[in-house]
């Protein structure tokens, strides 16, 4: 299916909506392998001292990083209401816009945030990521498939997810990349060589970058 890009229900949800839909989130992500694919791919760098988490939503992956490899995680995050929810260190900014030096932290993260970029910006983005990290880059992200589209509908009626995480679900789904379209990005952004990899059964994508 062709990449689509929608408006998402979070961005206009109550509090109340979206600290279930946020919550959901983390559920997933630990339940559903993206938690595990990122430590995965950070368990093969040496001790690492600084992580930047783009687009840290409540903060559940800065605490996750932090227990699991000691580092000073700092969380970014463009919505104020939902960053408050997440641990110091942090920083209010557009993901877009990175406001950091070069060379920041030694480790660039990011969590289900590379399907919200057109590809121009997914391509820009990626530069400005390798241009902050010292060490690496790693992305985890959905992969573009009927299977993942529909796996949240599908699931519901045992998980409960809430209705705003069922349909901002699909859209981001739809929204996603392919292993191909991640290695031209990559190319786009001059950066590499990249590792690619699919995270087996859980339709998630990790893409890694390490100089």
């Amino acid at each position: 299916m062709p990449r689509q890009i929608d408006p998402e229900l979070l961005d206009h949800a109550s509090p109340a909506d979206a600290r279930a839909n946020l919550a959901d989130i983390e559920r997933i992500n630990r339940w559903f392998g993206g938690e595990r694919a990122l430590h995965a791919e950070l368990d093969r760098l040496p001790p690492i001292g600084t992580i930047l988490d783009v687009a840290a939503g409540n903060g559940w992956l800065a605490r996750s990083l932090a227990r699991r490899f000691g580092s000073r995680v700092v969380s970014l995050d463009r919505s104020e209401r939902t960053l408050a929810l997440a641990p110091h260190p942090k920083v209010a900014a557009d993901a877009r816009a990175l406001p950091f030096a070069d060379a920041s932290f030694d480790v660039v993260v990011s969590s289900l945030f590379l399907h919200h970029l057109t590809d121009d910006e997914a391509a820009a983005w990626l530069a400005s990521c390798a241009r902050i990290a010292r060490r690496a880059v790693v992305c985890v992200d959905l992969e573009r498939t009927r299977f993942a589209e529909r796996f949240l509908a599908l699931t519901r009626p045992l998980f409960r997810w809430h209705a705003i995480t069922v349909a901002d679900g699909a859209t981001s789904v739809r929204a996603a990349f392919t292993p191909a379209e991640l290695r031209h990005l990559a190319a786009r952004a001059a950066i590499g060589p990249v590792r690619i990899r699919r995270a087996w059964p859980w339709q998630r994508l990790v893409l890694s970058f390490v100089k």
